[in-house]
Parts: C-alpha cells; structure tokens; sequence
C-alpha cells in the first residue's frame, strides 16, 4: 500500500511531500517538494529504522511496530510523523498519547493497583463529557487514546466513546483484566474499530495470578480474552511488570511462552514491593539485557 503524506499544519513545511510505501512489509519513503538536507536525512533515517524493526502485526495492510504507534502508513501515521517533525526540526514538542480513567469502578483488589485509592463517589466523565475531550485531544497532536479506570469494560457505552474516535485521526486502545473480555464484547469493540487491548498478567502461574488479583479465575479470564480478542481481529497486548522479589530471567521466559505469536507485551517494570530507587541500578542493566532477548525471541 502507499500513502501520501503532507503537513498544512507545519507553515515551514507545507510543500514537503511524502510517499509512503508498505511493500509486503517493507517501508520505504520517497521525499517530493521543498525540505532542507537535515529534514531528508531525518525522514530517511526513520523509515530506514522502523523497516530494520519490522512489524510485529499488520492492520489494514499497513506495519504495526508496537501497540502504541499508528499503523505505517496511515492518516493517523501522517498526524504522528508530523507532531515528530514538528519535536527535531522546529522544536516544537506536541503531545502524542492521552491515557483516560473513564471509571473507578473493577473487580477485582489488585495488590499493586493505584487505582484503588481513587475516592468512589469521585464523579467520572459522561459519555458526552468523553465524546469533547477525544477530539479536544486530537485537536493538540495526540494520535493515541488509551482509556483506562478501574476496568473500562465495565462501561457499557464504551463502544459509543471509542467510535466517536476516527482511526484516520487516532488509534484507540484500553487496559484490561480480560473479566469482561467475552467473545460478543470484543465483536462490538472491533465494530466500533478499537485498534486494541492491552491484557493484564501478573503471572505466568494462575494462582499467583488470581492471588495478586484477587479473583479466582481471572488467569483462565486472560487466556479466553486474548484468544477473543485475536479472533474478532483485535491487536492484543500483554501488560505485567516484575518485582526485585522475581527472577527477571524467569519471568520474561514464562510469559513469553505464555503469548502466542502477534501478541505484543509491555513491561512497565512497575517495582513495586519493597523496591528501593537505590537498587535502579542493579536491575536496569538485566531489564536492558532481557529486553533484547524478548524483542527477537517474539521476532520468530
């Protein structure tokens, strides 16, 4: 597929044109119009970059690098690239990604959860309320929406909110347990054309799973989700962290063979209990090192 990309809202840039191109998941880009030698070698370098990469998943015929960038190419893509020419050439930072708690309201009693502090009768943002921040957001730059809570599935018009999102403008993602992930709501979700879910897993083992959850189940509420999700043609994402107390080797390895090919993970490496700022600097060079095993372990 090829798209033509262009950035009116870029004075500097108006007459910079660009042809994307996704040749069976190659990405190459032509340069056309009026640009300075540092704006060609930026853009080169970029699709150069995200074609070494590769793409994990493709949506609609274009590359999906990771859960939180557009599709390449794509309209929404256009709105990216042009809020990160805008950051290196005009140092004019834009925002590129909104996260929206649109419930305080869950199931389960999570050990780790922030969440659960919220104040219940907290009020929480309307339908409509929702339906004016999204294209508020869009408005400043930002082409990706992440609703969150709580559990946003507990929401019934969440479809409502989510289609009132155009994919040529964002890509719209939510957080979730997967308790509520069922064959018939993830139909819906994809009806009203969420790019994505990210999965909560805690554990590759199900009891400490649902113990850190506090839930029975939820571990076999994860696995029914992220197959649910894959079937109704959603991009799925595993969201855990690790904790001093586990062995990173271990846990990368069981959650890897966990997720099955075209499942994106996301390690937040939230360091929760008992972890001191102090012992960053032991931990982050094995994070560092796990990291890249991971990316080619999920690249076969």
């Amino acid at each position: 597929m090829e798209l033509e990309y262009r950035f009116p809202e870029l004075p500097e840039w108006k007459d910079l044109r660009i042809i994307v191109n996704n040749d069976n998941g190659r990405l190459s880009a032509l340069i056309r119009g009026k640009y300075s030698l540092r704006a060609y070698l930026l853009i080169k370098t970029y699709f150069i970059f995200y074609d070494k990469i590769g793409s994990l998943a493709t949506y609609q015929g274009a590359n999906v690098p990771s859960l939180y960038l557009t599709p390449m190419p794509s309209k929404a893509h256009n709105r990216m690239f042009s809020a990160f020419l805008s950051l290196i050439l005009l140092k004019r930072p834009l925002p590129m990604a909104a996260t929206i708690g649109i419930t305080t309201q869950c199931q389960c009693t999570c050990l780790h959860c922030s969440a659960k502090d919220c104040s219940k009768k907290q009020s929480i943002l309307s339908t409509e309320e929702l339906k004016e921040v999204s294209p508020q957001c869009i408005e400043l730059g930002i082409t990706n929406i992440t609703f969150t809570g709580g559990e946003p599935l507990l929401r019934l018009d969440l479809e409502e909110i989510i289609s009132s999102i155009s994919p040529d403008q964002a890509i719209v993602l939510i957080f979730t347990n997967a308790l509520e992930l069922t064959a018939q709501r993830t139909k819906l979700l994809k009806k009203a054309e969420l790019f994505g879910v990210h999965i909560s897993l805690d554990s590759a083992d199900p009891s400490e799973h649902d113990y850190l959850r506090g839930v029975n189940g939820s571990f076999n509420s994860v696995q029914k989700g992220v197959q649910n999700a894959l079937e109704a043609g959603l991009l799925v994402g595993i969201s855990t962290y690790v904790t001093i107390e586990k062995r990173l080797t271990i846990v990368f390895y069981q959650l890897l063979t966990f997720v099955s090919n075209g499942v994106f993970m996301k390690f937040p490496f939230l360091m929760v209990f008992k972890l001191e700022i102090g012992k960053m600097n032991k931990v982050l060079p094995l994070i560092k090192r796990q990291g890249r095993y991971y990316y080619r372990t999920v690249k076969k």
